[in-house]
């Protein structure tokens, strides 16, 4: 697997990998709200992503992009943003979708921690990523399910992910992590110390 930059031509492929690993929430979510909620809500969900990725994908921000490529092919991705903080710069991973396929291969790990990597090069001393499930498992750790339930989500923790993210970094503060609630919910903290950061 390599990780490499945003390519012009990888757009169609990252629609189609990403309308195939959203489209089992986006049933979840129908079944949840039914279909004429979810036809007002949700009903163009798949253009609405195909907009998303090419908002993402401009020159102007595909430095905040990264592909993780299977033989010659995008398998995944992960987008991120920048923005300042009260600690400092922030970084925080907007989107990301990895190809059914190759779920629970370790490549959405992979793209995290490569986000992660370029926000920490980019100076943010505060880095936002979302929650992952063991390597090997496309089941959610907590109930079972397929994918990861919405309390799941509220309340996964990576404390792996920060602790390789500051290995021969520097340290990390006493609590490297914590558990987000109320519209954060489902996303998880990663301080670094001032030194870390830079």
């Amino acid at each position: 697997m390599l990780l490499r930059s945003f390519r012009t031509d990888d757009l169609e492929a990252l629609v189609d990998l990403t309308v195939r690993a959203f489209e089992p929430i986006q049933h979840g979510i129908r079944d949840q709200l039914g279909d004429e909620l979810f036809a007002r809500q949700n009903g163009n969900w798949r253009q609405d992503y195909r907009d998303t990725l090419g908002d993402l994908t401009k020159a102007e921000n595909r430095q905040r992009f990264l592909v993780a490529d299977l033989d010659g092919a995008p398998a995944g991705y992960a987008a991120w943003t920048t923005h300042s903080g009260p600690a400092g710069p922030q970084g925080e991973i907007t989107l990301l979708a990895v190809d059914p396929r190759h779920q629970g291969s370790g490549l959405g790990r992979a793209l995290i921690d490569g986000a992660c990597e370029a926000m920490r090069a980019a100076g943010c001393a505060v880095v936002w990523a979302p929650p992952t499930r063991p390597e090997g498992s496309r089941r959610c750790p907590r109930c079972s399910t397929a994918g990861c339930c919405s309390a799941c989500r509220g309340a996964a923790l990576v404390r792996q992910q920060a602790l390789d993210l500051a290995a021969g970094r520097g340290h990390l503060p006493a609590a490297p992590h914590e558990q987000v609630a109320g519209p954060d919910r489902g996303r998880v903290f990663i301080g670094m110390s001032p030194a870390t950061a830079a």
